[in-house]
């Protein structure tokens, strides 16, 4: 039986049980589907009604050629028998050959299965899924959304106001925040989902989405925030001085601590340092302050304070050493590290180095120092953590960088539904430590709460899949890209809501399309709708924010993407991503100066990144001097990439067309073969490469043959600006031009155009200036 999913993931499977991928990539023939699947009244649907909801721009005889040709492939992806005509003139799926996730949830609701209801409802109905050229469909789909949307809401909130009756908070908690995460400006759900937190204890996280609700009205609806929410925050507000005036817990005996913690001890001292995350089986007993309230363990500190030490603007914070000593417990400790980073990376004032360039100090034996001086900042952080059972043992150091001096260490022993909080507070102690802003810029999202038990370990191996998937990715091999791919959809496979995840595939889709790895049109278009995705299920998170504006810069929204990239900085100042992605819109739309101030930040926060801001700040360069210093370099010296990443195949496939243009073609010629290794078969981006090679080797007749070859290929007008590139290296600028006039611009491709040494050839002509205004990113467009 053929399943479809349709609520939250998007997800189509044949009677085997395999993803039809290559139908998924194609968003008309998956809606063709939904709508045979879902259109009232259910059953056959006239033909020429189809064809007049998907193909209305075309003549009837090419319409009812591009039907025939989706019913063909549709049988061949998901079998004869699930698509059945009717007498030539109508068309329906086949009875009992389908399951649909959405018919299942009606059903359920209509014979009182609340429970299975809700569970089937994993989000809306094809949430960011958007169809070219088919508006009667796309007010079709939003009608069918609404419409199971309410029936949803309905049933969740009857259901958790029984649960509430029933004292079961635990379970009303999750519905409370799976409502409130879907209309996070409702004041009315926000105001229950606060008082369930309050309920189960969590008064921080009710205070918090007080905060994140009030920062979402006033900065994208300019309202104030309603009087209820602001009375309850007050209230709760309140409870918690009282709690804090509270006379102090007395300390715990020594017998009772022995058999409580057993978090790794920090080891000082003037001759050296032996440090946590270089030992794993170091225990000592602690002093641990016991709170009633909380009911566990809450961090105190140790160790000398320096108050007179240099203010602390820049961190980096190194991999957390695991001390379980389980390596399938590696993904928690991952995700702590993760977080920690993303947590510090909210404050304005504080900048962090990314996750990506502080991996290379998994294992290293270099002082703090050494690590400081080399990532240019003035603080590290380092910790342990050891999970046993329910527990979180935690340790956590900060150390001066210039000094190597100790500055600041906590230890902390928490409940597992506690990680979450533990994250912030963590955070907000050691941005306390470097005297920055009491809060960080926004804090968590609504999704991001202490909940079930399991909740938090799970939060933080999703999140380890999520940086599994970007440490792929940056290779921008064939491998790496399905590599990041499979763990990104490893992730929503687990939680069709979890945000990061859709962000991520948006990325994955969006490298296929740029690299020659598929197809650019539906790419892009499969690329926009997951980017959308991602940004209603999670509107708060930086990473999220960046990958809709690269998909909105992909399709020339150029005001769009600015936005969205503006926002990510404000919600992460210290996101890499987002700032690189920042400059590479800025120096497509000929902006240098802000170019080169982003593409420099991108750099401070991502020093050992493959895909850090090198190449443009390079650009920026360029459009402010009109020079490529670089250039002046020797060649070897001019790709740095390649002594941080040897797999990376495009540095590579440069430094060989380089190599070649200089005359020392062997070497070429070697570099081209082990960059082909990671991008084989005829890729559009490595083949003006192999041309390239070929024409200043002297091998005339074989770059003429493999430009030849790239004309033959698929969707050879969406990579004209490679055919150009080639064209302007023979001198053939009538040629390139109208490959240029061809291209399907993608933003990094737009960045190429406006400030790469390869159009610098056709910047005189007067064609160059038309098409940059033409394209809409020069004045007098």
């Amino acid at each position: 039986m053929v399943r479809l999913r349709t609520l939250g993931a998007l997800d189509l499977r044949d009677a085997e049980g395999q993803e039809c991928r290559s139908l998924l990539a194609q968003p008309k023939r998956v809606a063709l589907v939904v709508y045979l699947a879902l259109a009232s009244p259910r059953g056959p649907h006239r033909r020429d009604a189809l064809l007049a909801l998907f193909w209305p721009e075309l003549d009837s005889d090419h319409a009812r050629n591009a039907l025939s040709q989706s019913m063909h492939f549709l049988r061949r992806a998901l079998g004869a028998e699930t698509l059945v005509s009717h007498n030539g003139s109508e068309l329906s799926l086949g009875a009992g050959s389908f399951w649909c996730d959405a018919i299942a949830f009606e059903e359920a609701i209509a014979s009182g299965r609340t429970s299975e209801a809700l569970e089937l409802y994993r989000g809306d109905l094809l949430e960011g899924f958007h169809v070219g050229n088919a508006p009667e469909f796309e007010r079709w789909l939003d009608t069918e959304r609404s419409r199971l949307a309410d029936m949803y809401v309905r049933a969740a909130q009857a259901t958790a106001e029984k649960r509430e009756l029933a004292g079961d908070n635990e379970a009303a908690l999750a519905l409370w925040r799976r409502l409130a995460g879907r209309d996070p400006y409702s004041p009315n759900l926000a105001i229950r989902y606060m008082r369930a937190l309050a309920a189960s204890g969590d008064r921080v996280g009710a205070l918090q989405h007080a905060r994140v609700h009030e920062t979402l009205l006033r900065e994208e609806l300019n309202s104030e925030p309603d009087e209820g929410v602001t009375r309850l925050a007050r209230q709760l507000q309140n409870a918690a001085h009282s709690y804090e005036r509270a006379p102090a817990v007395p300390a715990a005996p020594s017998s009772v601590v022995a058999k409580t913690d057993l978090a790794p001890s920090i080891i000082t001292g003037p001759a050296g340092k032996v440090r946590y995350r270089r030992y794993a089986s170091s225990v000592v007993v602690g002093l641990v302050l016991l709170f009633v309230a909380v009911g566990s363990a809450v961090a105190f500190r140790v160790g000398p304070q320096n108050n007179n030490r240099a203010p602390i603007r820049s961190l980096a914070v190194l991999p957390f050493t695991d001390l379980t000593g389980d390596s399938s417990q590696q993904s928690f400790a991952e995700g702590m590290h993760e977080a920690l980073i993303t947590e510090l990376a909210r404050y304005p004032e504080l900048s962090v180095i990314s996750r990506t360039s502080v991996l290379r100090y998994r294992s290293t034996t270099k002082s703090m120092s050494e690590i400081a001086r080399e990532l240019k900042v003035d603080g590290v952080v380092e910790g342990a953590i050891l999970r046993d059972g329910g527990r979180i043992r935690m340790s956590a150091q900060l150390i001066h960088g210039p000094t190597d001096r100790e500055v600041w260490a906590e230890r902390y022993v928490r409940d597992l539904r506690d990680i979450l909080v533990l994250q912030a507070e963590l955070a907000a102690a050691i941005a306390r430590e470097v005297h920055v802003a009491a809060n960080p810029v926004v804090v968590r999202s609504s999704r991001d709460r202490s909940g079930p038990a399991d909740a938090p370990p799970r939060e933080l191996y999703l999140r380890e899949l999520y940086q599994r998937g970007r440490y792929a990715e940056l290779s921008r091999s064939l491998n790496g890209i399905e590599t990041a791919k499979e763990a990104y959809r490893r992730a929503i496979a687990e939680d069709s809501a979890f945000a990061l995840g859709w962000a991520g595939l948006a990325g994955v889709y969006g490298f296929m399309a740029d690299y020659g790895y598929a197809p650019m049109p539906p790419a892009l278009d499969s690329a926009r709708w997951m980017a959308q995705r991602a940004v209603a299920l999670d509107s708060t998170l930086p990473d999220t924010r960046t990958a809709l504006g690269v998909a909105l810069g992909d399709a020339h929204d150029f005001a769009g993407a600015e936005r969205e990239f503006r926002s990510a900085i404000q919600l992460g100042p210290s996101n890499a991503r987002a700032h690189y992605w920042y400059s590479v819109l800025l120096v497509a739309l000929g902006r240098g100066d802000e170019a080169l101030r982003e593409s420099e930040r991108a750099l401070e926060l991502d020093p050992f990144s493959p895909r850090g801001g090198l190449a443009m700040k390079r650009y920026a360069t360029f459009l402010l001097t009109g020079e490529y210093p670089h250039r002046k370099l020797p060649v070897t010296e001019r790709r740095p990439i390649l002594k941080l990443d040897p797999g990376e195949p495009w540095a590579r496939a440069r430094e060989a067309f380089e190599l070649a243009e200089v005359g020392r073609c062997s070497e070429a010629r070697s570099e081209l073969v082990r960059a082909r290794r990671d991008a084989p078969g005829d890729n559009f981006r490595m083949l003006p490469f192999v041309a390239s090679v070929d024409w200043w080797c002297g091998q005339r007749d074989s770059a003429r043959a493999t430009l030849r070859r790239m004309k033959k290929l698929p969707h050879a007008g969406d990579n004209g600006y490679r055919m150009a590139i080639v064209h302007t290296l023979m001198g053939e600028k009538d040629s390139a031009f109208v490959w240029l006039e061809q291209q399907r611009w993608t933003m990094a491709e737009l960045s190429g155009l406006s400030a790469d040494w390869w159009m610098q050839p056709l910047r005189s002509d007067p064609r160059y200036a038309a098409l940059l205004q033409r394209l809409r990113i020069r004045a007098g467009s």
